[in-house]
């Protein structure tokens, strides 16, 4: 998969809300709009609040969002990836 497509998975996910015709087109707006809601707190868990101290947690959430490259994830050190490691397990 290239790098920009899970970075755009909301789009698609859009997409498909969008274009189900089993719906009527209140339950897709409402489908679209739920989905909005949900991302929007996943990015804002993700980018909202950056300081130093929250490097961490911020980094977890971006990661469990898979919008990290792997040569981007590859560009923190060693110590701070086998400190996520140990989290994610």
């Amino acid at each position: 998969m290239p790098a920009s497509r899970p970075r755009l998975r909301v789009l698609l996910e859009i997409t498909t809300a969008v274009t189900d015709t089993a719906r009527s087109p209140h339950e897709r707006y409402l489908a679209v709009y739920d989905l909005m809601k949900r991302r929007d707190r996943e990015m804002a868990a993700a980018f909202d609040d950056m300081r130093r101290s929250r490097a961490l947690e911020r980094i977890l959430a971006i990661r469990r969002l898979r919008l990290f490259t792997e040569e981007e994830y590859a560009r923190f050190t060693d110590a701070m990836r086998d400190e996520i490691a140990k989290i994610e397990r």
